[in-house]
């Protein structure tokens, strides 16, 4: 929904200075701070309004309001003044990443060093090689009752096998049927292949069996990203801690137990759209992960002629500084040879 100009100043208003303080805001100080040319009463006004369509939230009743999640989704598609980042940190970023480029061992842990370092959040850095694993063939062998083996082999030989409740008994020249047709649809697949549509197609074949066919699309993608040769690195683990919303014990082991899950990361950082041109901007739910829904997720991929490509992530409380982040990861794929300057 598209506010009027007036709600949009004082959302604007709300939000950066939230973002700056980390502190419910109220009338009075969006009159005092900004110079909106209207009087306390209308701002209340407004800011009622705006709670009533979701975009705002006040968290105690004697508080102020602070910014929700659509709030802040709106802030970014319409209201942020992206810029360019200061001439003196860009120039800092470059010179670190370029320079670490001609090494050969930790310039992945240098370039999420110097991004955690700038934005004071933490920050996942991925290189993967070009020509990991692919399927090479799916099969399906009964055992005793309504159970069935589930066979995945890879192209680099590798295996993998589940056990998979059939709905009922099903015959062996069925299960080699649809050994046949998996194995078909699934050919030469890549992780990146793992799409909707394709998901859609293979759950086609197999009409009467909806359910079987999600779980099979799943333990082949689970096996790719498993078998895949990705390296991750975490910087800037403790910045995270530094920001007034996550002090709690609790919110802590909670980070600190999500971030240690390497396929968690891997398979949300996958989600990232898009060329290397593109900022992907995910906020709170958006991420998909339920214990990252009070968090914000900046990120974007890059790809050497090389072969070798891999994702960059700054992730931060819904409160953090997106355009700032935002001027970082731009300046960063500019340092990379990503795009021009």
């Amino acid at each position: 929904m598209q506010l009027d100009e007036r709600k949009k100043m004082i959302l604007k208003a709300i939000i950066n200075k939230y973002i700056e303080e980390a502190e419910p805001i109220s009338s009075k100080t969006i009159l005092a701070d900004y110079n909106l040319q209207v009087s306390s009463a209308t701002i209340r006004n407004e800011m009622v309004a705006l709670g009533n369509l979701g975009y705002i939230k006040q968290p105690h009743i004697s508080s102020g309001r602070i910014p929700s999640s659509p709030g802040y989704r709106y802030y970014v598609d319409y209201l942020m003044d992206y810029g360019v980042l200061d001439i003196s940190e860009k120039r800092l970023l470059i010179d670190s990443i370029q320079g670490e480029l001609k090494r050969v061992d930790n310039y992945l842990q240098k370039i999420g060093s110097v991004v955690a370092s700038l934005t004071n959040y933490t920050v996942f850095v991925t290189e993967e090689a070009e020509g990991n694993d692919r399927v090479n063939l799916i099969k399906l062998i009964g055992l005793i009752q309504n159970k069935v083996l589930l066979i995945i082999v890879l192209t680099s030989k590798r295996t993998k096998d589940f056990l998979l409740n059939f709905a009922q008994v099903v015959q062996e020249e069925k299960l080699e049927h649809l050994s046949k047709l998996l194995t078909e649809a699934f050919k030469d697949k890549t992780l990146e292949s793992m799409t909707p549509e394709l998901r859609s197609s293979i759950q086609d074949l197999f009409p009467e069996l909806p359910e079987l066919t999600k779980e099979i699309f799943k333990l082949v993608e689970d096996t790719l990203i498993k078998e895949r040769d990705v390296e991750l690195v975490v910087e800037g683990i403790c910045n995270i801690f530094k920001q007034p919303e996550f002090n709690q014990v609790n919110v802590i082991e909670s980070f600190l137990s999500t971030v240690e899950e390497k396929n968690l990361i891997l398979s949300t950082l996958d989600n990232v759209l898009g060329t290397p041109e593109d900022i992907d901007i995910r906020i709170g739910e958006e991420i998909g992960v339920d214990s990252l829904k009070d968090y914000a997720l900046i990120s974007t991929s890059y790809k050497f002629v090389d072969g070798i490509s891999g994702k960059i992530g700054i992730i931060g409380p819904t409160r953090m500084s997106y355009k700032k982040s935002v001027q970082l990861l731009e300046t960063t794929l500019e340092a990379l040879g990503q795009r021009e300057e």
